[in-house]
Order: C-alpha cells, then sequence, then structure tokens
C-alpha cells in the first residue's frame, strides 16, 4: 500500500495527518509544497476545485483519500493491516 501526504510547512492538519499515520506505524511518502505554482500543480494533477484545494491530501495507491477530516475518519488503518497481514 502506498501512501503520500502533500504538505506545506506551517499547516496545523498536515502535522496531524503526519502524527496520525505516525502513531499506528503507517508509513508514508511526504511531499511538501512551500511554492504556490508547485502547489496549484499538485491540485491540478489531482483534479481538485475550490474549497477541496487545501493542504493535506492524503493518496493512497493513487486514490485521493482527502484531508485529515477524512483520514481520521477512514478504515486506512484496517485496509493497511489487512494489506500487511496478505503479504
Amino acid at each position: 500500500m502506498q501512501i503520500e501526504v502533500h504538505s506545506k510547512t506551517g499547516c496545523r492538519h498536515c502535522v496531524m495527518a503526519k502524527d496520525w499515520l505516525d502513531a499506528r506505524s503507517i508509513p508514508f511518502t511526504l511531499h511538501v509544497y512551500d511554492d504556490n505554482d508547485a502547489r496549484s500543480a499538485m491540485y491540478d494533477r489531482l483534479g481538485l476545485e475550490g474549497q477541496a484545494r487545501s493542504v493535506p491530501q492524503i493518496v493512497v495507491d493513487g486514490v485521493r483519500l482527502g484531508g485529515y477530516s477524512a483520514l481520521a475518519q477512514s478504515d486506512l488503518e484496517a485496509r493497511y493491516r489487512a494489506a500487511a497481514e496478505a503479504g
């Protein structure tokens, strides 16, 4: 399972998302977009518009999960554990 966290420096919800994953020992790749143009390009790649153009953005196996709230309410931990057990 490939998990990516798209973030920017100084983002409280980004820290919360990283802490959530770390607390569950779920590995992830961190992408930091402090440059507005790079962040805008990331939003475009993910097909985000309006208020959805925010960080963090969590992507699991190439599919956007959403931000911190979506992560905290998701079944990602159970899915990760099941995938790890399956090998």
